[in-house]
């Protein structure tokens, strides 16, 4: 009996010691365990940061474009105003040239009617 006693004794701490070490163990992986629920956390804390800054920006981006497009339209409105005073301009030079010639061709005809005149 003292032999099954000791035998139970040595069964009954090496039953202890290997729960202490499975405890060990097991608070081991628990750490583990918190330390990636953490660092995935963080990992969700930093993609939710990074989605509304892409977010923000897109927005900006967007304004940007529109604002862009806004003052392209300005643009392409106020070329075609001054196409149309060129256009009216080059018209008023082309009849001021039309005057100017036939002017000229009156003062020709004009300095012959007077050479006319003064011959006879």
């Amino acid at each position: 009996t003292k032999i099954a006693t000791d035998k139970s004794k040595i069964d009954f701490e090496k039953i202890q010691n290997e729960n202490a070490d499975l405890r060990h163990r097991l608070q081991a992986a628990e750490s583990k365990c918190d330390r990636a629920l953490d660092e995935f956390e963080n990992a969700q804390s930093a993609k939710r940061a990074l989605e509304t800054k892409f977010s923000e920006e897109r927005r900006s981006l967007e304004e940007i474009a529109s604002e862009a497009e806004s003052a392209q339209s300005e643009l392409r409105l106020k070329l075609k105003i001054v196409e149309n005073k060129n256009s009216e301009k080059e018209a008023a030079l082309a009849n001021a040239l039309e005057r100017m010639v036939s002017l000229e061709g009156q003062v020709l005809c004009l300095q012959r009617e007077i050479k006319d005149r003064e011959s006879d």
